[in-house]
């Protein structure tokens, strides 16, 4: 694989971002109704980890909404900004209540895995609030039973 460029920090966000949004538009442009659900909230810490190294602080292996969210980089919602059409689920309010701190641990369950992969449990936990936006979304409400 020699010769291959491998891009980092904002060149490599910006080139996922344009690729999504390339691939998103065929879609679009097929007839596809598209609904994203958005990238979960980056902590920036390995969160098994942190809580370990916490025991019964939790709270020391959470970042304000404004790390975990808006300075996260978001090649998803850039792509679906870029394409007329593209719905999207943001589910970060489930992560990060009212918008202010995002945790690892919510809802009496760890939240992460890793740094930024949500667990089996919390996943499920979700059902609700996913519902809830998908049945909000133009694209699929009259498509969901109920």
């Amino acid at each position: 694989m020699s010769g291959d460029v491998v891009l980092k920090g904002a060149e490599n966000e910006a080139a996922r971002a344009e690729g999504t949004a390339r691939l998103w538009q065929k879609l679009i442009d097929n007839g596809e109704n598209l609904v994203v659900i958005l990238d979960t909230p980056f902590l920036g810490v390995d969160i098994p980890d942190c809580l370990l190294e916490n025991l019964g602080a939790p709270q020391e292996c959470s970042a304000s909404y404004e790390q975990a969210v808006l300075d996260a980089p978001r090649p998803d919602l850039k792509a679906a900004e870029l394409v007329n059409g593209v719905e999207t689920v943001d589910l970060s309010e489930s992560f990060c209540p009212k918008r202010q701190r995002c945790f690892a641990y919510l809802r009496d369950m760890v939240v992460f895995r890793d740094s930024h992969h949500m667990t089996g449990a919390f996943a499920a936990s979700l059902e609700g609030d996913l519902e809830a936006q998908l049945r909000q979304s133009a694209a699929l409400a009259e498509r969901m039973p109920g």
